[in-house]
C-alpha cells in the first residue's frame, strides 16, 4: 500500500465503501476525504441516511457521517469539536 491509496474520491465511491476503507486503512494509510473545502484525515466515520453538517455526499446518494478525524494541528478530534472550532 502506498499513502496515495488513502486518498478517495466520495463520487467515484458510496458511503458503505468508504466506511469499510476507513476501518481497513486506520492506522496506514490512513484515508484522506474532502471535508469542508480541505483533504482531511478521517479516522472514524459511519454511513447515514440524511445529510448533516457531519456528512460527506457520496456516490448513489449515500452520505457518510464522520466521528472523527485529524484536525490540521496533527490532534485527532470529534467532529463536532472540530466544527465548533473550524473557519472557512
Amino acid at each position: 500500500l502506498t499513502k496515495a491509496a488513502g486518498t478517495l474520491d466520495p463520487a467515484q465511491h458510496n458511503a458503505q465503501q468508504l466506511e469499510r476503507a476507513t476501518r481497513a486503512y486506520h492506522s496506514y494509510p490512513k484515508v484522506r476525504l474532502p471535508f469542508y473545502g480541505q483533504q482531511r484525515i478521517i479516522t472514524r466515520a459511519h454511513t447515514a441516511t440524511e445529510p448533516s453538517p457531519y456528512t460527506i455526499a457520496c456516490l448513489g446518494d449515500t452520505w457518510l457521517a464522520v466521528d472523527e478525524l485529524v484536525a490540521p494541528s496533527g490532534r485527532r478530534m470529534g467532529v463536532a469539536d472540530f466544527l465548533r472550532g473550524h473557519r472557512p
